[in-house]
């Protein structure tokens, strides 16, 4: 057994490997499903268990506290960890080992699995081979560094990854923006990057070689990993368990309205009855005798004056429950109309003109929910059919206008820019990663977003990307290739001016994804 050598301990091979298994035991019973308690109930913690199992091995007479052994079997692990960095790089992988799990290891409570693998690799630790070289997968030793949370959002990314990237271009499975209030921390952008930059390993495009491919990975696995971080955070919610959520809500309000009214008009029915029978002085039936029991609990006792008052009563009840109800109507309409403010505020707003103009003599007109009369499809803003969309379409975009292309004023204005804009070099176009880097931080962090649904602040915070990404500019500018619809793409919306819905009262704006403003901000 241990021994000490005046106020010091010796410590043996054998001690080490005693106490990291009882700290390991010692784990797993404190963060078991049934866990030892105290006599008051508590759950006692594993640096006592660790103790406990420590003295009963025969060395309580070192009278060392829990305290004393929590630090030993972390400078134990740390030592562990040590060695295995100095394997690595003796062998020449410098970039073999990311986990430092030193580092990892010096919280209060680690992972079974590596007290475990710490006892059997301290046990060995003398015999190692400097020779050996690791053949773990890039990935799983990506993926180890995680931690349980991170590990999590990897998974669930991985997930939403897989639909997201089921056909390059498409972008219909993207039904959650990225623009957020709040602000996320460090350490939340530090497990994002860890996570993204093992979804890239995993998919394994090199950027020189396939740039737009890379392209795409980099904005679906940012995608993918930022969403399923919003959603975890709470920050976001699934549209669809949204409009599952009001759906259910609106049910709920009303068929609890419809319950209770429908329990006062049974009491009411049953109380005239009643009184009814009074008046008459019929006998009693079966069920009125039932009926009659009821209303004993209700009021006691029957007579034609208590139940007049308690048929009053219910009655007035049903108007308040009336009023009621007519109250949390007009509170759900206006919620109702506030979220269709927050998502077509344009429509909103012609809705509302179109019932001042139908009432122009009304200082305060009504809000109308449901309106009989039909509405054609130029009024509502919305497109009847395809033929109508299009002909729209093709007199804003195609159809030759009415200016005059040699107006002495345009000579002007080129020859201006001519002088000031110097003309672009012949020569080879180099970008370096800071140099992509200054260019995407001076965008605006949540301006409208493309089709791909991915503001800038993504992009500004995921640091793992650039280097790939700036690597894939430089390709594709060097490259003959044509560019491929879903990297120019980008979504058109109208914003509607005063007057009627015709294509010379609105103003449309295009929002490009934020790869393609990227890469023309380097390259001009």
């Amino acid at each position: 057994m241990g021994r000490r050598e005046g106020s010091r301990i010796k410590w043996t091979e054998e001690m080490n490997d005693a106490l990291l298994q009882c700290k390991s035991k010692a784990v797993k019973l404190a963060k078991g499903d049934n866990p030892p308690r105290s006599e008051n109930g508590r759950k006692i913690g594993y640096m006592s268990l660790m103790k406990a199992m420590w003295d009963e091995l025969g060395y309580g007479h070192l009278a060392l506290s829990s305290q004393n052994l929590r630090d030993k079997a972390a400078a134990l692990e740390r030592m562990v960890g040590n060695v295995s960095r100095d394997i690595v790089r003796n062998v020449g992988r410098a970039d073999g080992t990311r986990s430092e799990r030193g580092n990892e290891e010096n919280a209060e409570i680690v992972a079974v699995e590596s007290s475990d693998q710490n006892a059997n690799e301290l046990r060995r630790r003398e015999s190692a081979n400097l020779h050996t070289e690791s053949t773990q997968d890039p990935v799983e030793e990506i993926v180890n560094t995680l931690t349980t949370p991170e590990k999590e959002l990897f998974e669930r990314s991985s997930q939403l990854f897989a639909s997201v990237n089921a056909s390059e271009g498409d972008y219909s499975n993207r039904a959650i923006d990225t623009g957020i209030k709040q602000t996320p921390t460090k350490s939340d952008l530090k497990a994002i990057n860890k996570v993204i930059n093992g979804l890239v390993a995993q998919n394994k495009v090199v950027p020189g070689e396939n740039p737009f491919a890379y392209t795409w990975l980099a904005n679906c696995v940012l995608y993918s990993v930022v969403v399923t971080f919003l959603v975890s955070k709470g920050w976001k919610k699934d549209p669809k368990d949204k409009a599952t959520r009001r759906t259910h809500e609106n049910d709920s309000w009303r068929n609890k309205f419809l319950e209770i009214v429908g329990e006062v008009r049974k009491k009411l029915s049953i109380a005239t009855a009643e009184l009814s029978r009074i008046k008459e002085n019929r006998k009693l039936t079966k069920r009125g005798k039932k009926n009659r029991s009821l209303l004993q609990k209700e009021c006691r006792s029957l007579s034609a004056s208590l139940l007049v008052s308690y048929i009053e009563k219910q009655k007035s009840l049903l108007r308040k429950l009336k009023v009621s109800f007519g109250r949390k109507r007009r509170q759900e309409e206006a919620k109702v109309l506030n979220r269709q403010f927050k998502e077509d505020p344009g429509r909103v707003y012609a809705t509302i003109t179109m019932m001042a103009e139908e009432d122009p003599d009304n200082a305060r007109p009504k809000y109308k929910v449901a309106r009989n009369e039909v509405q054609t499809s130029a009024s509502k803003g919305v497109f009847s059919d395809i033929v109508e969309a299009e002909g729209f379409w093709r007199r804003l975009w195609e159809e030759r206008g009415t200016g005059d292309e040699n107006a002495e004023w345009l000579k002007e204005i080129e020859l201006a820019i001519s002088q000031h804009v110097p003309l672009p070099t012949v020569g080879t176009w180099t970008l370096e990663t800071n140099e992509a880097v200054k260019v995407i931080l001076k965008k605006r962090n949540w301006s409208a977003p493309g089709p791909d649904r991915v503001v800038n602040y993504w992009w500004k915070r995921a640091c793992t990307l650039h280097e790939g990404v700036a690597s894939a500019f430089k390709t594709i500018t060097s490259s003959s290739c044509e560019y491929p619809k879903w990297f120019t793409e980008g979504k058109t919306r109208l914003i509607p001016k005063q007057g009627d819905f015709t294509s010379e009262n609105q103003h449309p704006i295009t929002c490009l994804n934020t790869s393609y403003k990227w890469f023309t901000s380097c390259h001009g």
